[in-house]
């Protein structure tokens, strides 16, 4: 005898349709958290590279500004 012959259907439906409730909200944190981490990740890295943009501006500018005044 196999063991689904022994479960009631509507018992395995019920049991499906919990596991799938399960599931699906354990997909939604999932996602929730990836986006989450992606954003934080996006920010950071837009600011390491702005202020990576910024000195090297500054650094760019410094030996005009001495060549100006020796000048």
């Amino acid at each position: 005898m196999r063991l689904l012959d022994k479960v009631p259907a509507a018992r395995l439906m019920k049991d499906a349709a919990h596991y799938t409730k399960i599931t699906t909200k354990a997909a939604w944190k999932t996602l929730g958290l990836i986006l989450s981490v992606a954003s934080w990740l996006f920010s950071a890295l837009t600011g390491i590279l702005w202020i990576t943009k910024a000195a090297f501006r500054l650094i760019r500018r410094r030996p005009e500004k001495a060549t100006e005044k020796s000048s």
